[in-house]
């Protein structure tokens, strides 16, 4: 992929990446033991029993949220590396090229479209 190319792709990466780590702030704090791993923060509406049933109901409820923008971060930060091991935009799965209309769009991409149909299946 031309260096120009790149530095475009390098560049949505970075803007992705700030802006999932200002999502998973708002959610959590970053464990400081265990990098890229957030703690959700458990709300306080109040201390009557009403209340505490809303906290756990909204913290159960903000756990696959934290976990999925986990993972999006993760992908995205791999991807970064990807980008300076000169191996971004290359399918793990079959080696192939990724289109850039499809990183355009996904620029953590890992997989091919085609491969990504079979990882589905």
């Amino acid at each position: 992929m031309h260096k120009n190319k790149l530095e475009k792709f390098k560049k949505l990466l970075l803007a992705k990446e700030a802006e999932l780590e200002k999502e998973l702030n708002n959610l959590g704090t970053e464990n400081p033991k265990l990098k890229g791993d957030y703690e959700t923060k458990y709300p306080n509406y109040g201390s009557s029993l009403e209340d505490s049933a809303l906290e756990f109901e909204s913290y159960i409820e903000t756990l696959p949220v934290e976990y999925r923008l986990e993972k999006r971060l993760q992908e995205v930060k791999e991807a970064l590396l990807n980008i300076e091991k000169g191996k971004y935009g290359i399918c793990i799965e079959c080696g192939r090229p990724i289109p850039e209309k499809r990183l355009e769009i996904v620029p953590e991409a890992k997989f091919c479209v085609k491969c990504l149909k079979k990882q589905k299946k």
